[in-house]
């Protein structure tokens, strides 16, 4: 069950979600010391999203976590739901996961999304959400390229 967190409810649980956030986005030199209180407060304003996800078996404990925003292309104007940091903490069923991806991609049409992008390191995980997706969407390569030594 994907589960996502009133804005009054961020600050209580934010020790969760910056170890999301430090599992799944890699760190570079150049990013801002203070990039976890500008996230905070992102999410206490709504221009993030903050999710748990649950097994549907009753347990009150989390498996998993993710944190998205609404992208707006400023040239075309389009609208994707964009999974900025994915985790889980433990091994979730794929039933489980399914659901989670499902709910999510309602989520992103009832808001206006054209659809829902990641930024995802691992070709393996790519192909596997494709897979849940019933080989819909596409793989899109994002090259990044230091500009320093």
């Amino acid at each position: 069950m994907l589960v996502g967190l009133p804005s009054k409810d961020i600050a209580k649980h934010w020790d969760i979600f910056k170890e999301i956030i430090r599992q799944a986005v890699p760190t570079a030199p150049d990013m801002l010391p203070d990039r976890m209180q500008r996230m905070l407060y992102a999410a206490m304003t709504g221009r993030i999203q903050c999710w748990l996800m649950y097994e549907d078996d009753g347990c009150d404990e989390f498996y998993g976590g993710m944190v998205t925003r609404v992208a707006v292309d400023d040239l075309s104007g389009q609208k994707s739901l964009l999974i900025y940091a994915l985790t889980n903490f433990k091994q979730a069923s794929r039933e489980a996961r399914k659901r989670e991806f499902d709910t999510l991609k309602r989520i992103a049409k009832e808001w206006g999304c054209a659809h829902i992008s990641a930024y995802c390191p691992s070709r393996l995980v790519a192909e596997t959400t494709l897979k849940a997706n019933q080989g819909r969407g596409e793989i899109i390569n994002y090259i990044l390229i230091p500009t320093g030594d």
